[in-house]
């Protein structure tokens, strides 16, 4: 390309047929009328396939759900929701890529998934148990989580 990141970046905007030292527009007989390009197509099992395309569909569900709660969430959590879908279809972006950082991100995601699901369970039941004073003594709970105001 060039010699200066002037030049790098020159080529982008002022167009294909762009070298240092020809005009703005640069000279078109220099472009390649079909440039012949290799077709990019990694090999995948039918395995990886059937992971991702699952991960996909979960995915798709998750972000339907958040767009239609976004209005109930603050605007942290919608974020945070937002950036952690992204997450997972980068993820299956690199697994089909073949990337060496492909399951490890995976893991990673798998694993704080495991860890958010298992807070909001434990949130979730917490708040079943010790805000209902029904349940407590339907359950005979003792109270260690009775609620004193």
């Amino acid at each position: 390309m060039g010699s200066t990141w002037t030049d790098f970046f020159s080529a982008f905007i002022k167009g294909p047929g762009w070298f240092p030292g020809t005009e703005r527009l640069g000279d078109i007989s220099f472009v390649p009328e079909n440039p012949v390009r290799e077709k990019y197509d990694p090999p995948v099992s039918p395995l990886l396939h059937l992971y991702t395309v699952t991960h996909f569909l979960l995915s798709f569900l998750a972000i339907d759900t958040t767009v239609k709660t976004i209005k109930l969430m603050s605007p942290t959590t919608s974020l945070l929701l937002i950036l952690y879908n992204l997450w997972g279809l980068t993820s299956i972006g690199l697994l089909y890529e073949n990337s060496p950082w492909a399951w490890p991100c995976e893991i990673i995601r798998r694993t704080s998934t495991l860890i958010i699901i298992n807070q909001i369970a434990v949130a979730f039941l917490y708040q079943l148990i010790c805000c209902r004073p029904c349940l407590q003594s339907l359950l005979a709970l003792p109270p260690f989580c009775s609620s004193t105001s």
